[in-house]
């Protein structure tokens, strides 16, 4: 799979407020109930083997090093950690129902939270998506490749059920 950013040194944020900061206030809107993204438990205690909890943490943590970044260098460097951490989330396949959740539920938190996350990417594997289809459009938002993500994972799962 082939996944371009169109200009990958514009995308991170432009202002002073870090990625992952609440701007503003939420009074007036809903909240989102919590589900929580961990990988859950088996009864012998050990976590369960959905890659996808992995992407999330490696996301997590990119995030976590581009808030505390110091100096404009290192907070390029750092970016760029993110953008491929969020790719490599797109390209892992949730293996379990619980995998799925925790992945729309860590994508629902990253957008309640405005967290900053690549936008505008275009995929030459997928038809719908692929620079020729998109034409002058630059892109889709990342959204798209979340869903996409969980609805191929939901899918495949439905099958083997």
């Amino acid at each position: 799979m082939l996944i371009k950013f169109p200009d990958l040194a514009s995308k991170r944020p432009k202002n002073n407020t870090p990625a992952g900061q609440i701007v503003g206030s939420n009074e007036g809107t809903s909240d989102l109930p919590f589900v929580d993204p961990s990988p859950p438990r088996r009864t012998d205690g050990r976590r369960r083997d959905d890659p996808i909890f992995a992407a999330i943490d490696a996301l997590r943590r990119a995030h976590a090093e581009f808030l505390s970044s110091d100096g404009e260098e290192q907070l390029d460097e750092n970016w760029e950690i993110v953008e491929e951490a969020a790719l490599d989330l797109i390209g892992v396949e949730p293996t379990s129902v619980a995998g799925a959740i925790a992945l729309l539920s860590y994508f629902a938190e990253c957008t309640a939270k405005d967290t900053e996350l690549p936008d505008h990417l275009s995929d030459n594997d997928d038809p719908a998506v692929s620079d020729l289809a998109l034409g002058a459009r630059d892109g889709v938002p990342y959204s798209y490749f979340i869903a996409r993500n969980v609805a191929q994972a939901l899918s495949r799962l439905t099958v083997q059920s």
